[in-house]
């Protein structure tokens, strides 16, 4: 498969093997599944979602080529740069997301993604994240996990001192 990943314009929703496009003057027209909100698509018929698990790997282009180019000369090292790229999932668990088993779907995916990440970055660094009304940061699991809820999650000064300790 080809391509960028389709995101729906109003939940962020990614284009999947479920999802229907229809013509619609001219267009492609993709009706989210989670909000029903109507998005103009651009999808050739290869890059459309055969399987159950798709992967978009989504990093910043600028972060990953510099680490292609550092793993090109230095290629003797024993941890690849692109090792050092951490990647951290956050989870919606809140109600909704039990809805058409969204959130077992979710937790296949990031299974899949970790077990890809292992073979082919085994010194890459991930993170988890889940929230609903309140934020827990897992992290490494290595320290405890960490809640963020009431006053502390609507305060910007106390979030950022959270996260520069």
């Amino acid at each position: 498969m080809t391509g960028d990943a389709e995101f729906c314009s109003n939940c962020k929703a990614v284009y999947n093997k479920t999802s229907v496009i229809v013509e619609e003057e001219g267009k492609q027209i993709w009706t989210c599944e989670f909000c029903d909100t109507k998005n103009e698509v651009n999808i050739d018929e290869e890059e459309i979602p055969q399987s159950n698990e798709v992967t978009y790997l989504l990093e910043a282009a600028a972060q990953v080529e510099q680490a292609q180019e550092e793993e090109k000369k230095e290629s003797d090292e024993t941890v690849k740069k692109s090792d050092k790229i951490s990647v951290v999932f956050c989870i919606d668990i809140s109600g909704s997301m039990n809805s058409g088993g969204r959130l077992t779907m979710c937790k296949q995916a990031i299974i899949a993604q970790i077990k890809s990440m292992v073979e082919s970055n085994p010194e890459r660094k991930i993170g988890l994240v889940t929230f609903e009304e309140k934020l827990e940061i897992i992290g490494d699991g290595i320290e405890k996990p960490v809640l963020l809820d009431g006053e502390t999650l609507s305060n910007y000064d106390d979030i950022l001192a959270f996260g520069l300790t």
